[in-house]
């Protein structure tokens, strides 16, 4: 299973605001490295049950029936925007 994680930070603030954000990313940072260390040797397990890859309207459909009819358990992930 593939593992991705995007972080985006604007920062528009004086030096001492902008130091703090910075610090609270590396923070974050840290913790997605070690939550994807203990995905990666199984301690945590994904709650997704399906992938639909290619987004388009046909797909777009059929996740939607998923859950419609109480078929979907976990998560249904939709990938490809």
């Amino acid at each position: 299973m593939s593992q991705s994680v995007v972080l985006v930070a604007t920062i528009v603030a004086d030096s001492r605001a902008r130091a703090f954000v910075e610090r609270a990313l590396i923070a974050a940072l840290d913790a997605v490295r070690r939550i994807a260390a203990l995905v990666d040797d199984g301690t945590l397990i994904s709650t997704m049950t399906s992938r639909i890859a290619s987004i388009n309207a046909n797909h777009l459909k059929q996740a939607h029936a998923r859950i419609e009819q109480g078929g979907a358990r976990g998560k249904n992930v939709l990938e490809g925007f």
